[in-house]
């Protein structure tokens, strides 16, 4: 597992390198969203099978098995800005797709 700041450029940060294809966790101060890399541009990521996760519950567990607290899967695609701060954690499990309400 890969954890670091966004990185979508190099001249951005040396952090994880994204490509089409890859799961990722990304996370805000206030919003998480969890997604499959569909387009890389310099300032953003559009994913699908997109989620919006209120609530991963204990975080360890939530990297670990791909378990949330609480989910709300996206029906469209999503555009994930890349601000500073961003974090992502690649996600190695199936991403989340059906409502959880913690």
């Amino acid at each position: 597992m890969r954890v670091g700041q966004c990185a979508i450029a190099d001249k951005i940060n040396k952090g994880i390198k994204m490509k089409v294809g890859d799961k990722f966790l990304f996370m805000y101060v206030t919003h998480y969203f969890t997604g499959r890399v569909v387009e890389i541009t310099p300032s953003e990521v559009v994913i699908d099978n997109a989620a919006w996760i209120p609530d991963t519950g204990q975080f360890n567990e939530c990297i670990k098995d791909g378990t949330v607290a609480h989910c709300q899967p996206c029906p469209n695609d999503v555009q994930v800005r890349i601000p500073r701060p961003c974090i992502t954690v690649q996600w190695i499990h199936n991403l989340p797709r059906t409502v959880q309400t913690g």
